[in-house]
């Protein structure tokens, strides 16, 4: 998952000089659950219908409800509710306080969803955070991590994200509901169309893993309520 205040030098400079004022929402009232870190700094665990609960507040219910779902668990992502469509729903951590909740499309799901869970592994089994980039350039190298084959789509547009920094940074909050769109390889971010049943501002992000990322603000939560207007 890429940190917002990471991909902050990549934006556009309008947004660079918004960006300060719309990390100032919202540094927890939207969080339910407390949580802190366990002794030996892995993510706690929630309790499973609390984790359902958030991980299918990541799109709007028309999407979500019907999702797959999978919970963290020690020693990784376990999947604890079947889906019947071709969504897929959970709750990652880059940060053992952090939550990300996140429903990926059917690409999403066998390609970056993958990436997200094998690094939820290596945090799980205790691997430093400067080992996971080589770890995940490995894994695409031998073909048992994969790169979108057509645009993926990952929703994160869930009220009651928590966002740190960086793996070991500190807490930011919630940022701005909004879409990811992973691009193919060979697919230039220019030259990609963002539909408009999508609506949102269009930012663009560069790669994370190799994979080119482009950020669609949506303006509305999940549970439709408005999101705050970018500061200009």
């Amino acid at each position: 998952m890429m940190h917002p205040r990471s991909a902050l030098s990549r934006l556009p400079s309008l947004f660079r000089l918004a960006f300060p004022i719309w990390l100032a929402c919202i540094a927890g009232g939207r969080v339910a659950w407390s949580q802190s870190a366990t002794r030996d700094g892995l993510a706690p665990l929630m309790p499973e219908a609390d984790e359902i609960a958030l991980a299918r507040s990541a799109a709007p219910p028309a999407i979500s409800d019907s999702a797959t779902i999978y919970v963290l668990r020690r020693g990784g992502f376990h999947k604890v509710v079947d889906g019947s469509n071709h969504y897929t729903c959970l709750v990652n951590r880059d940060h053992p306080n952090s939550l990300y909740p996140g429903c990926f499309d059917e690409e999403a799901a066998r390609t970056v969803l993958q990436v997200e869970m094998f690094l939820q592994t290596l945090r799980e089994q205790g691997v430093a955070e400067s080992e996971l980039e080589s770890r995940v350039a490995a894994g695409l190298a031998s073909g048992a991590l994969a790169r979108p084959r057509r645009p993926a789509v990952h929703y994160m547009m869930s009220p009651r994200q928590r966002i740190y920094s960086s793996p070991t940074g500190r807490l930011v909050g919630a940022w701005h509901p909004h879409i990811m769109i992973h691009l193919p390889d060979g697919m230039p971010a220019e030259s990609f169309a963002v539909p408009a049943s999508l609506g949102g501002t269009l930012i663009q992000a560069n790669a994370e893993h190799g994979i080119t990322q482009l950020v669609v603000l949506t303006h509305m939560w999940s549970d439709g309520a408005a999101d705050a207007p970018p500061a200009r």
